[in-house]
């Protein structure tokens, strides 16, 4: 969000404080979600990647289909 944009509004400066704070908490937490949703995939695509068998696409595959739908 732009602070511009609310001025433009013809929001108080006290009030636009507020919004922007907000909104940069909304931020930080949707960050922090998907901070940890990316981690939870770190170890099992790290262990596939060691592995030598081809037993791990299928892991690998189930793994990154949901991230490819949310595309």
């Amino acid at each position: 969000m732009q602070r511009k944009f609310l001025e433009d509004l013809g929001l108080e400066k006290d009030v636009i404080d507020k919004i922007m704070t907000e909104n940069g908490n909304d931020i930080n937490n949707a960050k922090k979600k998907l901070e940890a949703e990316r981690d939870n995939y770190k170890s099992p695509v790290s262990a596939c990647i060691s592995s030598i068998n081809g037993a791990c696409i299928p892991v690998f595959l189930t793994l990154i289909q949901p991230a490819v739908l949310l595309l």
